[in-house]
């Protein structure tokens, strides 16, 4: 039952999660943190003080912490400097967010994703967790120029895992939510070529109906967890259904 957050909401300019607040999840449940340790136009680390005082608070409440990064693969030194600062601090695992299109040459933006996560991979023991797009939303949802062949199995001989943003809210038109992880727990698996790949389930914070659908559709896929994006913007109502997913 991880909970991701960004920088926008634990940085100085918005601090609206604080170690008061790291309590406060351990209280819910939750068992790992996911923070978001810079963006490409900052310093490797943002207010490393204030970072590692909330990891710090998780840890001692029992929590894992996994630090993660947005790469633009516009720099790759910049990028893999970022990513090695992440990996250089006391947390569990490291997470790289492949989404973004700022290199607008599929087969190159794709080259360069994979050799970033593989030259990290040669600098850390920490487990690492590529978070990707829904599978299902590039195959249904997204122009086919936006991203095709997104490069799960290129990206799986280097990571630990991978966590889906099973963002079912995006989508228009009725979408259940059990469905839609279940089906980006078995495209992801398929597209890695691995069918025990772990995979996580990042879904909205919608219903409570959805979210007991998410957790019904992570433990019949055997998926290595679930949780919702974000912990500010989650109603505190849908704390409780996740505890189901709790391992």
């Amino acid at each position: 039952m991880p909970m991701p957050r960004d920088v926008y909401d634990w940085t100085p300019r918005r601090p609206a999660v604080t170690t008061t607040t790291v309590d406060a999840m351990a209280r819910a449940g939750v068992q790992t943190l996911y923070l978001q340790s810079s963006r490409p136009g900052t310093a490797t680390l943002i207010d490393p003080p204030r970072l590692r005082a909330l990891v710090d608070r998780a840890h001692r409440r029992g929590m894992k912490v996994v630090l993660w990064y947005l790469p633009t693969h516009t720099d790759e030194e910049r990028d893999a400097r970022h990513l090695r600062a992440a990996a250089g601090e006391r947390v569990d695992g490291i997470g790289i967010d492949i989404e973004a299109t700022d290199v607008r040459a599929v087969t190159e933006r794709n080259r360069r994703a994979v050799r970033l996560v593989a030259r990290l991979n040669q600098v850390t023991s920490k487990p690492l967790v590529a978070i990707t797009p829904s599978p299902t939303g590039l195959a249904q949802y997204a122009p086919k120029d936006w991203w095709p062949d997104y490069p799960f199995a290129a990206l799986r001989p280097h990571v630990d895992a991978v966590a889906t943003m099973t963002y079912w809210s995006y989508r228009t038109g009725k979408v259940e939510a059990g469905a839609y992880a279940a089906s980006d727990v078995r495209l992801a698996r398929e597209a890695a070529r691995d069918p025990r790949l772990p995979v996580h389930v990042i879904g909205s914070p919608t219903t409570t109906a959805d979210v007991r659908s998410m957790g019904r559709a992570v433990r019949s896929t055997g998926a290595a967890g679930g949780s919702l994006y974000d912990w500010v913007s989650t109603p505190s109502g849908l704390r409780a259904p996740l505890r189901d997913l709790r391992r």
